[in-house]
């Protein structure tokens, strides 16, 4: 994130801090307007990260891949994802990768 400017940087941290506190503190009004609008932007959002880390024809991550480094499926990001929404321990280490580590614990991946 270091292209990132930092005031962008910290409001989106404070939207992302604002948004935790409505839904682990907030009123049954406030949890509903969250389940309503933000959950559908953070579930697109996350959707569009995933595709700019879709391996490409070779397999490869085609944002994480360098010349000197080359990131198979699956690369950090999609790692991340996964252990943070998937996985029963996040904080665990990383699940197996490769190109069927996704559907070796039967949930595969997700059709958008």
């Amino acid at each position: 994130m270091s292209d990132v400017p930092a005031a962008q940087r910290d409001a989106l941290y404070d939207w992302l801090k604002q948004l935790k506190t409505l839904a682990t503190q907030g009123d049954a009004p406030s949890r509903a307007m969250l389940a309503d609008t933000e959950m559908v932007r953070l579930i697109d959002t996350i959707k569009a990260v995933l595709g700019e880390h879709e391996p490409n024809d070779d397999g490869l991550c085609p944002s994480c891949s360098t010349r000197a480094q080359r990131r198979g499926y699956r690369c950090a990001v999609w790692a991340t994802v996964h252990n943070h929404l998937l996985a029963i321990d996040p904080s665990a280490p990383d699940v197996p990768r490769g190109r069927h580590a996704l559907s070796s614990h039967g949930r595969g991946l997700v059709p958008w």
